[in-house]
């Protein structure tokens, strides 16, 4: 792929059609306004687009559906918004839409639905019918997808830049296997985004017992799993006296069954990884791994560090109303959450999973593999450059019209002032973790390690190596078969 950005790309996208129709309405007015003055200031990143008149093509995506599928309510449609609603984000998307449109003259429109996308892009190559230009899909069905044969390497596609700064490079440098890349993850959409894991802390509860500036804690590097733990321990509490922890009680720190692989992703390990050969390498069997592990499910075990709402067959909501109860310190979940948080009258901040250790420089942050969304071109895509020139024009817009918006919503009244927060979501956002092991779930390793009851991780990863090593071959053989 070559690296081809301009000054300029028509006029900024026709200044952002006169800067989000000013007059149109106030919030759209004042956007503008910002993203005009911002522009003003630094010369504006484009791609460099093939083809700017598609006379009048009617640009399909079809997406997996996260507000239906996984109930994320609350959250304004990100790749196709019929019209304008007052709200910010909303209209952000449809106005980065409107832009992208009358650039390329083209119509685009977004159809959801749920794992259903796998089959219908199937379907789709096997007629060799051009039914969509362009496909989202949730980062644990990739496997299917590339197994099948079904997707456009993109590296082969000359005309799309990974390494803009709308596209996310962790994203590109893990998927890519035998330097073939079939999905990357960009900035136009956001579901990726609320799909990476952080921790929500509790102020009040800080403050009353003296924990002291979480920020601060995150920005000296000190923010671990030792530091985690120690706090833990100081707010667990058995409130009902009855000499165990459970539901009715306080704790440190809320997760579930998938903090096995948030903390693993924190620790920066992976299940498995590509190697400097290109070949997909199981990883989870490294020393560091292994103590990472064994660590991380010390704590799960624990009893009063770590409570699990799976344990006791609880649901997402039983777990955040004991955050918002004030019995929890800490709650383990997607940037997603925020949105049930709303209206929670204790203060909260957002922080980074911890790191295993001070002695690593940088937080990583985990990605949900069941709602992180990647674009991918099937192959009965009728014109491939028109799909890359629409997906860089859109991504492109993203980088600058959308992502404040997202922001600000995420962030909502409580936190959008406190520069602070913002630093934050950075942080998070551009330390995601992409693990091939988890994406793809050789030998079914993702429900070992999720049901797993036992620090004998050595044991456990024995067990499951030679299932894990068949179904890497099998992927292999299968992206052998792009070279034919």
């Amino acid at each position: 792929m070559k690296k081809r950005l301009t000054a300029l790309f028509l006029a900024a996208m026709l200044a952002m059609i006169s800067c989000g129709q000013s007059g149109e309405g106030e919030a759209e007015t004042d956007a503008g306004a910002d993203t005009a003055a911002v522009e003003t200031e630094t010369e504006r990143l484009a791609p460099e687009i093939t083809g700017t008149d598609y006379e009048g093509h009617t640009f399909r995506f079809i997406y997996f559906d996260n507000t239906v599928i996984n109930e994320w309510v609350g959250i304004p449609c990100d790749l196709d918004v019929e019209e304008l609603t007052g709200d910010s984000l909303s209209d952000s998307v449809y106005y980065r839409n409107m832009t992208v449109e009358e650039a390329l003259n083209v119509t685009i429109v977004a159809d959801s639905y749920g794992d259903e996308v796998f089959t219908m892009i199937q379907q789709s190559v096997i007629a060799g019918s051009a039914d969509f230009d362009a496909a989202y899909h949730r980062l644990n069905q990739m496997a299917n997808l590339v197994n099948g044969g079904y997707l456009y390497d993109l590296n082969t596609i000359d005309e799309l830049d990974l390494s803009a700064p709308w596209w996310d490079a962790n994203s590109a440098q893990a998927l890519t296997i035998q330097n073939r890349l079939f999905g990357a993850v960009s900035d136009i959409t956001y579901f990726d985004k609320l799909a990476a894991y952080v921790v929500f802390y509790n102020q009040n509860m800080a403050k009353d017992h003296q924990i002291g500036d979480m920020y601060e804690i995150v920005e000296s590097g000190d923010w671990t799993f030792d530091t985690m733990n120690s706090i833990s321990e100081t707010v667990a509490v058995d409130l009902n006296g009855d000499g165990t922890y459970g539901p009715e009680d306080s704790y440190g720190l809320s997760c579930q069954n998938d903090g096995v692989y948030i903390l693993l992703h924190a620790a920066d390990q992976r299940i498995a990884a590509v190697d400097n050969k290109g070949d997909i390498t199981i990883t989870l069997q490294s020393e560091a791994a292994v103590n990472a592990l064994q660590n991380i499910y010390t704590i799960m075990f624990s009893g009063n560090l770590f409570f699990n709402r799976q344990t006791y067959s609880m649901n997402v909501n039983d777990a955040i109303n004991m955050f918002i109860e004030n019995r929890t310190l800490f709650l383990i979940r997607p940037v997603q959450t925020m949105m049930a948080l709303r209206e929670m009258e204790a203060d909260f901040g957002i922080i980074p999973v911890p790191k295993y250790d001070a002695g690593k420089s940088e937080y990583s942050t985990a990605v949900n593999p069941y709602a992180c969304i990647f674009v991918c071109l099937p192959l009965s895509a009728e014109n491939v450059t028109r799909s890359v020139d629409v997906l860089e024009a859109l991504a492109c817009e993203s980088y600058y019209s959308v992502i404040g918006p997202l922001y600000d919503t995420v962030l909502g009244d409580k936190l959008v002032r406190d520069t602070r927060s913002t630093e934050m979501l950075d942080l998070i956002f551009n330390n995601r973790v992409y693990d091939l092991g988890l994406i793809w779930d050789f030998g079914g390793i993702t429900a070992t390690l999720l049901s797993n009851k036992s620090t004998d991780v050595v044991s456990m990863l024995a067990a499951e190596e030679n299932k894990m090593q068949r179904a890497i071959d099998d992927v292999m053989e299968a992206i052998e078969k792009y070279k034919e």
